[in-house]
């Protein structure tokens, strides 16, 4: 199953179409629509609001979204507290961004979602949706056996995700889901560079509460990791993934990979794909839609080459010499295999565009990145034993928490190191 973002035509707009309207009119619109709150909490809202939207008006664009776009809030780059806050100007800007998003004024990135601490996004998104399906969601959780955390957490996710992705409920797929999870994961690890991966799965609540609730085909997965995990992808789809425009290009890289398949095993074959379809001749195509064939001028290839500096997060790359070397070695195989096989290879036999003084200074570089690996198992060899001891504590607290359960009778609760349980009766399908 492939992430993908849930579509919604047209798109959900519960208050109206507010894309160009006016600062008085979407000030009042806050103000108006939360009607059990008290005058003075709406007062603050409309003018943290007026407050936002005369900040977006002074970046450039047609409609609110344009503006947001454009501005360095929209990017994710820094907080909307940082334009100001009750504290240091006496009008907090975050509400009125919080405001913008529950009525569907502008739509954010998972990034600029993340960047900012919206506190009561849930129960004010919720309630300026006039959405009975998001409503009867809210409900399902809450009569889950869940704690009252993960039931938070489940909503919570449900609303960034309709949010960001910018839909309704109805629109929710299995592959949004999923996109939801990767792009969480992705604008975490921008917002806390250095910090090791969260193994936690983002998303999972809401997709079992759907999967109970019938609003997925009977054919997807129970659980989100199940759907997650999957066998290897065929070559086609290794290649079909990255979208090359180029059919021919397409064929042929298809070929390549089924030559190559034979001297390579499943892990190294898809990092190939990786390198020459996404970081090469995706980027090339990308550079020049007109390119046909593989003779890539030199001017282009110094383009191609400074596109592959930096990753997509905006980091410096540093692999790009295995980018470099697997062009030149797709090249030299095409000329290898042409003089053996002339009727399938010849017609792509093309000038390698990877000039001879690329590799200057490789042998440096890779004893560089030699001495960063060893440097960080010199850093984490001291960690083992807590590791250790970590991995041990966690398997001996499931083995007993198993024992304890099997003891118990059906649907009988207990508690275990504190926390409690109840074991399974006959015919449930909870998890």
């Amino acid at each position: 199953m492939k992430p993908q973002p849930a579509v919604s035509e047209p798109p959900p707009r519960p208050h109206g179409e507010l894309s160009a309207a006016s600062i008085n009119y979407i000030s009042k619109l806050a103000f108006d629509v939360w009607e059990d709150a008290s005058t003075v909490t709406r007062h603050q809202r409309a003018q943290a609001t007026r407050g936002i939207l005369q900040y977006l008006s002074t970046h450039p664009g047609q409609t609110w979204q344009e503006r947001w776009d454009a501005s360095p809030l929209g990017k994710g780059m820094i907080k909307a507290n940082s334009l100001g806050a009750r504290r240091t100007t006496g009008l907090a800007v975050t509400p009125g961004v919080r405001t913008l998003f529950c009525l569907r004024v502008v739509q954010p990135t998972m990034l600029a979602f993340r960047q900012n601490q919206l506190n009561n996004f849930t129960p004010l998104f919720i309630s300026a949706q006039n959405d009975p399906l998001l409503v009867a969601f809210e409900e399902h959780i809450a009569a889950q056996e869940l704690r009252l955390k993960h039931q938070r957490e489940a909503v919570l996710d449900m609303c960034t995700l309709l949010t960001y992705q910018g839909v309704a409920l109805a629109d929710v797929t299995p592959e949004s889901i999923l996109q939801y999870a990767h792009d969480n994961r992705l604008a975490r690890c921008r917002l806390q560079p250095g910090q090791p991966a969260s193994n936690l799965l983002f998303g999972h609540g809401m997709w079992t509460a759907l999967i109970t609730m019938g609003r997925f085909p009977a054919s997807t997965p129970t659980t989100m990791r199940a759907a997650m995990m999957r066998g290897q992808r065929t070559i086609e789809e290794l290649v079909d993934q990255y979208g090359i425009r180029d059919q021919a290009v397409r064929g042929l890289l298809i070929d390549y990979f089924g030559r190559r398949r034979a001297d390579l095993d499943y892990s190294s074959l898809k990092q190939l794909a990786l390198l020459l379809v996404k970081h090469f001749w995706v980027k090339i195509e990308q550079l020049n839609p007109d390119q046909q064939g593989l003779r890539i001028a030199p001017d282009l290839y110094t383009r191609w080459r400074e596109t592959i500096r930096l990753k997509d997060d905006g980091t410096h790359r540093r692999g790009q010499d295995d980018i470099v070397i697997s062009v030149r070695s797709f090249y030299y195989d095409l000329h290898t295999w042409a003089a053996a096989e002339p009727e399938r290879w010849a017609a792509w036999v093309a000038p390698c565009p990877v000039p001879p003084g690329e590799f200057h200074g490789l042998g440096v570089r890779r004893r560089k990145g030699t001495e960063r690996s060893a440097d960080r198992t010199r850093q984490r060899q001291p960690l083992l034993p807590v590791l250790v001891e970590h991995v041990e504590s966690r398997y001996d607290h499931a083995r007993l928490l198993l024992e304890r359960a099997d003891q118990a009778a059906d649907g009988e609760e207990f508690t275990h190191a504190g926390t409690p349980g109840r074991s399974a009766s006959c015919g449930d399908t909870r998890t």
